[in-house]
């Protein structure tokens, strides 16, 4: 009598609609009468937002004071001496048009990379999230920056906070008070070697003025406590005042990116219906 084996079961799926792929399913054909207007339409859709974006950011009105005082006519140039811990230069200005209010301060750095790895990670956690007993032993992440000459845990350590910017700012014109940066932004560096940011964003008074600055009658003493050293690196620091649109701030490459592809979609579609004109299959006709 032969010896019977148990059958084994079977891997196949269900025998249901789903599984088995039988499901009704609707595939568009992409004929020539759909694409080409569909990409004419995609053109000038984008063609239009990028207009309206480009138009938008040309009428935001921004204004840039530089005080790295390299040249020996900047009022800062005496604040580039190393030897010079502390620093105030005064920067006169005057507007020569209108400046729409909310007008808001900004700093700005240049040849400033922060997208290295090393830079980046340079910092301890634990630290910032408040262990106390990492205040006494900081990480190993924040060296050569965790401990000073006199073997002493500096706290914050590491070095992204060793190169956090300290400028201090006093309009003495527009009664905004101070605009020292004191919030400590450790995780937040930026991928770019030119960068504005907007000084105290979260708090009230992070603009100078919610009225229009008057072109031609008002001039703005900027008192700048030159802490920030930047000549070793080669970059330049400024302030940047600017109002701002319903968009966010000064942006010409968003609409100029609008304006190329939706171009190239109109483009695109010309030379398709070129191409179909000159080479359509007969049933098409």
């Amino acid at each position: 009598m032969a010896k019977r084996y148990p059958e084994k079961s079977s891997d196949r799926p269900d025998n249901t609609a789903f599984t088995q792929q039988r499901l009704p399913a609707w595939q568009p054909i992409l004929s020539a009468g759909i694409v080409i207007p569909g990409f004419v339409l995609i053109g000038l859709a984008f063609i239009g937002v990028g207009v309206a974006l480009f138009i938008t950011s040309r009428d935001i009105q921004v204004l840039e004071l530089d005080y790295t005082g390299v040249e020996s006519s900047n009022p800062c140039s005496k604040c580039t001496d190393p030897n010079v811990r502390k620093c105030i230069c005064t920067i006169v200005f005057s507007l020569d048009t209108l400046f729409k209010g909310p007008v808001f301060m900004y700093y700005g750095l240049t040849n400033y990379f922060q997208n290295q790895r090393r830079y980046g990670v340079s910092r301890d956690d634990n630290q910032l999230y408040g262990d106390l007993d990492y205040f006494k032993s900081p990480g190993s992440d924040c060296a050569p920056f965790d401990y000073d000459s006199n073997d002493r845990p500096i706290v914050p350590c590491g070095a992204l906070a060793n190169s956090m910017f300290n400028g201090i700012y006093a309009n003495t014109d527009c009664h905004a008070g101070s605009h020292a940066n004191d919030s400590i932004l450790l995780k937040e560096t930026k991928p770019l070697p030119s960068w504005d940011y907007l000084d105290n964003q979260s708090k009230s008074h992070s603009f100078i003025s919610v009225q229009d600055l008057s072109s031609g009658v008002l001039q703005l003493h900027e008192v700048i406590e030159g802490n920030y050293p930047v000549v070793s690196f080669n970059g330049r620091k400024k302030v940047v005042l600017s109002n701002v649109s319903w968009m966010g701030g000064k942006n010409d490459f968003l609409g100029i990116a609008y304006l190329v592809v939706g171009s190239l979609c109109i483009v695109m579609s010309i030379v398709m219906l070129i191409v179909y004109a000159k080479f359509k299959f007969p049933e098409d006709d």
